[in-house]
């Protein structure tokens, strides 16, 4: 189900996605470390993925299901996160196991000290942006296509929960095997941090959000829309992450970003960021030497700095390019089907999100089978990893003691593959990749499907 759009509404999508956020706002995410499903779960924190400021992530599994693994991140109380309350849990919880396209949720816990525990799949192969960091690799356009595909049928089911993620990055997009085929390696959207409900499902309107803001220029932030920068400019949260989700794509393929913040200085956030970006964005994508002019063509409308001009969501799928894609055939009958159903439209009145052209109808979810057109209401149980190992893991869930350790990745194993050249922007901005390192020595209790390198892409 994709996103409703600002200028034209579907009353049946408005009304579907309004049910949504309404259970969304009225559930409560989490349940306490006392009751007894959470001694349920068993956390391995001798095996620590992860050790940061304010969480760490370690191991763990389910008794009833210890072949399959999972991951537990305990927020520690300086983190501050009300469980009960937080639209972050909430949103967590609301997508749980009902798309193999985001990471599955399968529970959620709390103390009465403020930590927040919460069990989610594991996904083998670690994030996209510590993999193209550690393996210097860049995606083929073959594969970007089609992790282009499964991170689009992800924002469409968020967009019919009324969900806009906000923060797609490499860094949000994990590597994992595909249930149904080990040697395809899939991708998936998880950190749901700084996601927002766009739709005011009291008012019955798209939100907007206010730009600027102070917003630092982290390596995160070459991967938000241009609008955002500029302060006090209100923005359209499906149409930036719309532009976020086209340079992750960008970026996989050429290890560039579209455009880079930080050589505008203080311009970008004088309300001249969309201005400045238009020309840097272009010639980025003229550089870009491993993509074909199809998929130049179809990126070009995706990382329009001008949200007026860019493409909508639910015009993406209509690209020819995105329809040759492997994995698209369910997504374009989809789009065939919805465009033949021509539903009543209405005409709405936007508000502060700046207009943009009507686009055509959006397409309903994808029927067919998880190969050719994976179907977003799909439960986690089908999705799982099929190398899921059993696991031999020290009984424990003293998830307090949480003992000191490096900060490491997911994990990212050495991969072989990439034969195309890079780029020339990104020639300029870094060397070329060197074969590709030996095979790290797994940590002891990972499980066996991290102990072979991933499937070439």
């Amino acid at each position: 189900m994709p996103y409703i759009n600002v200028n034209q509404v579907d009353r049946t999508l408005a009304s579907s996605v309004k049910r949504q956020v309404e259970t969304l706002v009225r559930s409560t995410p989490a349940r306490n470390t006392e009751t007894p499903d959470f001694f349920e779960y068993v956390i391995d924190v001798e095996n620590s993925l992860f050790s940061g400021s304010f969480s760490n992530i370690y191991l763990a599994h389910h008794r009833a299901s210890p072949e399959q693994p999972l991951v537990a991140r305990v927020y520690e109380p300086t983190a501050r996160i009300d469980a009960r309350r937080s639209i972050y849990m909430k949103v967590l919880k609301h997508i749980g196991k009902n798309s193999q396209w985001c990471i599955s949720t399968w529970d959620i816990f709390f103390d009465d000290a403020g930590r927040v525990v919460i069990f989610q799949e594991y996904c083998i192969y670690g994030n996209l942006r510590d993999f193209l960091k550690v393996n210097r690799v860049y995606v083929p356009e073959t594969q970007m296509g089609q992790w282009a595909v499964q991170l689009y049928l992800g924002m469409d089911y968020l967009g019919g929960c009324g969900i806009a993620h906000r923060s797609i990055s490499p860094k949000h997009v994990l590597l994992t095997t595909a249930a149904a085929d080990a040697e395809r390696t899939i991708v998936k959207l998880s950190s749901f941090r700084d996601s927002v409900l766009y739709y005011d499902h009291i008012i019955g309107t798209v939100k907007a959000l206010i730009g600027g803001g102070g917003r630092a220029l982290n390596t995160g932030a070459h991967f938000q829309a241009p609008e955002t920068f500029e302060e006090g400019r209100t923005f359209n949260p499906v149409a930036a992450d719309v532009w976020s989700y086209g340079a992750t794509l960008f970026f996989a393929n050429t290890r560039t970003y579209p455009v880079r913040y930080g050589t505008m200085g203080e311009a970008a956030r004088n309300e001249q960021a969309v201005e400045l970006a238009g020309p840097r964005i272009e010639q980025a994508l003229a550089g870009a030497r491993n993509l074909t002019p199809a998929a130049k063509s179809w990126l070009a409308g995706i990382l329009k700095a001008s949200p007026q001009e860019r493409t909508p969501f639910e015009a993406i799928a209509r690209d020819q390019w995105f329809q040759r894609t492997e994995g698209a055939g369910g997504v374009v009958a989809a789009v065939q089907q919805q465009q033949q159903q021509q539903p009543v439209l209405q005409k709405v009145n936007t508000g502060q999100v700046q207009k943009e052209n009507p686009p055509p109808p959006p397409p309903p979810p994808p029927p067919g089978p998880v190969e050719n057109a994976p179907s977003l209401q799909l439960q986690q149980e089908q999705s799982m990893q099929s190398q899921a190992s059993q696991q031999s893991v020290s009984q424990t869930s003293q998830f307090g003691a949480t003992p000191a350790a490096s900060m490491q990745s997911f994990n990212s194993p050495s991969r072989a593959l990439m034969t195309q050249e890079p780029s020339e922007q990104s020639l300029r901005d870094q060397p070329p990749p060197p074969p590709p390192p030996p095979q790290k020595k797994q940590p002891p209790g990972a499980p066996p499907g991290n102990r072979r390198p991933p499937p070439s892409v």
